[in-house]
Parts: C-alpha cells; structure tokens; sequence
C-alpha cells in the first residue's frame, strides 16, 4: 500500500520553512517540512539537504529518522511537496533536552549506542551543521521506564548547502568553518562523551574512507525535482572537501579551551 499523507495541525512557519504535523493512511504519524520560494533564501535547499544528511547518517551507522518525499495539502487547498520525517511509535519519546540531568550525565547507564552518540559530532563537524546544539534535533525514545533510551537524529534542513544566508558572512571555504566551535557546540551534557580522540576516531576514519564515487552517487541520489544541478554540485564539493580535513578539524576541536557546550539561558 502507498503511504499517504495528510494535514494534522500547523506546527510551526518560520522564516526558513514550514512544519506540519500530519497523519498517513497506514496509522503513522510524522512531521512534514516544505519551504516556499518566498522562504528560499533562508531556506535553500531545505529538502535535498534532509535528505542527503539522512542517507550520510545511515551510510555511517547513525541512526537517522525514516524520511519520505511526500505532498500534502494544505488548509487552502494548496498541495506542497516536502518531506515527512516519520516519528516513531514508542511508549515514550523525548528530546534530548527533555532528558534529567541524571540521564545525561550517566549517559552509558541509561542509553544505548553511546559510542555513536559520542561521534555525532564529527558527522555533525563534516556536513556544517548549525542546528544541533539546543538538544531539539535529536529523538529519544524507549518502551518501559526500565529500558535504556534508544536514539536517533532529525532535522538536518540547515546542512549542507544551507541556504544562501547562510554562507553570507563566511563562505563555504574559509577558514571561519574549520573552527568547529564558531558555529556549533554540543548539546547540554554532552561535552564529557566527546572529549577524547578515540572517541572520535572511528567516525573520522569511517568518513575520511568513502570514495569520491560513493558520495557521488549518495549525492545524486536526492530527487531531482527538489535540488538543481548546481546545488547538488555544491553539495558534493562540500563534503569533497571537508572529508580531506575533517581530522584537522576535530584535532583543533579537541584542542580547544573556551566553551564548546551548549548552555540554557
């Protein structure tokens, strides 16, 4: 059977895009994102980058949330294509950032794949992500209060090409963007995973050994009707590059002395 989506509830309009939560006729529920042209220049590719960061996830053993190409219509009849990230079906699901401090701070006692949670930031370092430090972006969720939380990554709209605001100050290829802590720092709690390089070191060694061909066809996989040429050109460029000097990047990650976590106001 086709898995259909519909309209829920208006969730959210911001300047880079749109979200929706909405429902399928197989009995699952998601959260729908589409941008309007009138939202491209905060917006860029917002679908494309979704969706290729998601493949790259799962292509280097993240869990990533399950995504589909959909269209969905509207309050005013108007039908937009997007893409629906699937939510998924547990007795309890949080944020990150809803967690107890408890849990956070006795992360192997009380969640699960905590060696991949540890390396989310070199793949986070890899595809430019501004959007992960506010705890928001990452999906915990476990059956009984017995249970360890299982985990997975969403919304990666903000990746990769970003969008043209993005690049306004610093261009893709300046040095501002080797300085990791200029435009990221891990979620609450998270900073004492990450401190040490064999922590990392798996995730550099995964990312630094895809082959140019590999990334290609990852890249260009993404659905025409939703990313140009000159786009996906960008985005193959981006991650060309930023393979060849990811450990550098997390040497002087590792190296840094100023705060590198987020904090709560």
């Amino acid at each position: 059977m086709i898995e259909r989506w519909r309209l829920q509830e208006e969730m959210v309009q911001k300047r880079q895009g749109v979200v929706w939560k909405v429902g399928s006729n197989v009995g699952r529920s998601g959260y729908f994102k589409f941008a309007t042209k009138e939202q491209a220049y905060y917006s860029g590719p917002l679908i494309a980058n979704e969706w290729i960061a998601a493949k790259l996830a799962t292509r280097l053993g993240l869990p990533s949330a399950e995504l589909q190409l959909a269209t969905v219509v509207g309050p005013d009849g108007i039908a937009h294509t997007g893409v629906v990230s699937v939510s998924v079906q547990a007795n309890e699901v949080v944020l990150w950032r809803q967690l107890p401090e408890e849990i956070r701070l006795h992360a192997k006692r009380h969640i699960k794949h905590v060696d991949l949670l540890r390396m989310v930031v070199v793949f986070d370092a890899w595809i430019t992500n501004i959007d992960r430090a506010a705890g928001k972006n990452m999906i915990l969720y476990r059956n009984s209060p017995d249970e360890a939380y299982d985990w997975y990554l969403i919304d990666h709209g903000l990746t990769l090409h970003g969008s043209p605001h993005k690049w306004e100050r610093h261009k893709w290829d300046e040095p501002y963007w080797q300085k990791l802590w200029q435009f990221y720092h891990v979620s609450e709690g998270m900073a004492r995973l990450t401190r040490r390089s064999s922590y990392l070191e798996p995730m550099i060694a995964k990312i630094e050994a895809l082959g140019d061909e590999e990334l290609a066809h990852l890249v260009n996989d993404v659905p025409h009707i939703v990313c140009s040429e000159a786009e996906r050109a960008f985005i193959l460029r981006l991650l060309t590059e930023r393979k060849g000097q990811i450990r550098s990047i997390m040497r002087k990650w590792l190296a840094y002395k100023g705060e590198k976590e987020y904090k709560r106001k």
